[in-house]
């Protein structure tokens, strides 16, 4: 195993200094999805090796400076979901290229930094977590999000932020 440096695969430095927060592989296009603080959001082709800007897939700019932090690969739908600052929550379909904030999907729930997102591969819902011991779930089949917070019994989480999911 050889770990190697591919800063320089970033055409025009779209990246610059930015932190990576989080990274998503995309089995069916063999393509390493990347997100960022400011807004970052790009794609790794081992193929060609090069690093692409995938902001401005976003027409309705809901990423704007939001820092990009949780993102999941959906093998079923063939899509890329994104979680940031601010509550925002969205999706990316490599098909079309496009972008779309999926934020007003939930009932005022989904407010701070969105932590962490789980892909449920059986059931095809991606699991949310939020600041402060929030979290529910997104179903892509009615294009709602439900919270979960009320299903902490005995208050274990409480206020505790949950950093990451999984699904088993």
């Amino acid at each position: 195993n050889q770990t190697q440096d591919l800063s320089s695969t970033d055409t025009g430095d779209w990246i610059g200094g930015s932190n990576f927060n989080g990274i998503s592989y995309d089995s069916l296009r063999n393509l390493i999805y990347l997100t960022g603080d400011s807004g970052i959001f790009g794609v790794y082709n081992a193929s060609t090796n090069v690093t692409s800007d995938l902001r401005a897939t976003d027409p309705g700019d809901w990423l704007a400076s939001n820092t990009i932090i949780p993102i999941v690969y959906d093998s079923t739908r063939d899509v890329i979901y994104l979680g940031a600052t601010n509550g925002k929550f969205g999706v990316y379909n490599a098909s079309t290229n496009i972008n779309s904030d999926l934020s007003g999907t939930d009932s005022g729930w989904m407010t701070g930094t969105l932590q962490s997102l789980g892909y449920d591969s059986l059931k095809g819902l991606i699991y949310i977590s939020v600041d402060s011991g929030v979290w529910g779930v997104y179903n892509a089949s009615d294009n709602k999000s439900s919270a979960f917070t009320a299903k902490d019994l005995n208050n274990w989480i409480g206020s505790n932020t949950i950093r990451a999911l999984t699904y088993d």
